[in-house]
């Protein structure tokens, strides 16, 4: 008879026990789900961007570029007992630095009538090969350069038949002022100048001086 209190105590600890280890097949209470985490706000979107501005274009030519030009001019002609009149024609070539400067070759060509005492005259003929560098204002310009100059004179005495001529190579300088009637500033330009050259060719123990006025054209 005591089996059966000891069975009765038995069967309320085996309901309440679970299986530690179930068959296969039997279903697991599902585990209690977890609360959704709660999300971050969403920051506001990003104004656009502007685009940077395109770069300012630059002018054609507003590096070094290119520098012509031409011109024609009338010369008074002087040097210690002689004086005279004469044309010339010249040229310019070389290269524009910047709006401010320049460097060029300028030959300069004269012919002119001279007269060498009080019966006696000449005809004189001149090359001015001019190495020219240039200050370029927004309406003046003012060069200044060294030059080897070729000279020929051919002169005659009046009342005699004999004529006497000669030539030479000799140092000069070269300065020049023109007021231009044309644009400044970076890009390249036209416009025509009022110029005139002052002009000291040294022979020796004296010095032709050649001062000369003329209209000229450039571009630049």
């Amino acid at each position: 008879m005591l089996l059966v209190p000891l069975f009765a105590a038995m069967v309320p600890m085996a309901i309440a026990d679970p299986d530690p280890n179930p068959e296969p097949g039997t279903a697991a209470e599902p585990p209690v789900d977890a609360p959704p985490p709660v999300d971050a706000p969403t920051p506001p979107p990003q104004p656009p961007r502007p685009d940077a501005p395109p770069p300012h274009p630059q002018p054609p030519g507003s590096g070094v570029h290119l520098r012509f030009g031409l011109g024609a001019d009338l010369a008074a002609l002087g040097a210690p007992e002689l004086a005279g009149l004469g044309l010339g024609a010249q040229a310019r070539i070389g290269l524009q630095l910047n709006p401010w400067f320049a460097v060029y070759y300028q030959p300069h060509a004269l012919g002119g009538v001279i007269v060498t005492g009080p019966d006696s005259a000449a005809l004189l003929g001149a090359i001015y090969n001019t190495a020219m560098f240039e200050l370029d204002l927004p309406v003046l310009e003012f060069g200044l350069g060294p030059s080897w100059d070729v000279l020929g004179l051919a002169g005659c005495q009046i009342g005699a038949t004999d004529c006497g001529s000669g030539s030479g190579r000799f140092f000069g300088l070269d300065f020049r002022a023109a007021l231009r009637f044309g644009p400044h500033g970076p890009g390249t330009h036209g416009g025509l100048a009022l110029e005139a050259d002052l002009h000291p060719t040294f022979l020796g123990h004296d010095t032709l001086t050649a001062f000369t006025i003329g209209l000229g054209g450039d571009f630049y």
